[in-house]
């Protein structure tokens, strides 16, 4: 999920220590956390950080900060500013770091794995913000597509969609609620999975890059592309 440049400014003070710290990670947790869950959540994230900096040609650069809130309620007062969000909004990550919900929280609609693969989705939300050139001119479903597509999240045999159902992509570019209560994080991973098995990485890494330069990058206007994107499921989706 990406929210607006306010979010995640509440929890850490300057001159905080972190819980735990290397030259990519900056990881804060609230006292209390068990110290093998930290270890767990740190060694996954200088992993994932290493895999996916390497998949999208985007160095990392200064350490990222990853901050776990205790509970649901807590995350979306102190990172969100509200408590207005549904209970499924448990992260969101921009060029700044990671915010979400600690995978040890009890009281969350998510369980402790779901939660770990979300932290792998926000982390490549930070990847990508501080890849791009054009941040204001990145589309919705390109931001989620991504992040949904490195943290494993979908295979496109798991989805089962109907050929009707399928959205546009200016359907895909609504705010992040709606978008996810539209299926919009399967719909997005669906086409960077196109993206990645027709035209490959190093080309997606361009698009990161200027996602302004769509055209150019890929030969073709997105109005092709979408048609193109949408014929690619007609085998594997039930008329």
């Amino acid at each position: 999920m990406r929210v607006g440049r306010k979010g995640g400014l509440h929890f850490r003070l300057k001159g905080d220590k972190p819980s735990r710290e290397s030259r990519s990670i900056r990881l804060y947790a609230a006292p209390g956390e068990p110290p093998d869950l930290l270890d767990s959540v740190m060694q996954r994230l200088e992993d994932d950080c290493a895999r996916i900096s390497a998949n999208l040609q985007t160095p990392p650069g200064a350490p990222i900060t990853v901050i776990l809130y205790s509970s649901v309620a807590e995350y979306h007062l102190q990172a969100l500013g509200s408590l207005n969000y549904p209970d499924w909004v448990v992260g969101h990550g921009n060029r700044r770091g990671v915010y979400m919900v600690s995978p040890g929280c009890m009281d969350c609609v998510h369980p402790p794995e779901h939660l770990l693969v979300t932290l792998t989705h926000e982390l490549t939300h930070v990847l990508v913000h501080r890849s791009t050139k054009r941040p204001r001119q990145f589309p919705l479903w390109l931001h989620e597509g991504i992040a949904t597509y490195e943290a494993g999240q979908f295979t496109k045999e798991s989805l089962s969609v109907s050929m009707e159902d399928i959205p546009s992509l200016k359907d895909l570019a609504q705010d992040s609620v709606a978008f996810g209560n539209q299926g919009g994080y399967a719909w997005s991973f669906l086409i960077v999975d196109y993206i990645i098995r027709t035209y490959g990485y190093a080309r997606l890494a361009r698009l990161i890059e200027r996602p302004d330069h769509f055209e150019s990058i890929y030969g073709i206007g997105l109005g092709q592309f979408e048609a193109d994107w949408k014929a690619s499921l007609a085998p594997a989706v039930p008329k």
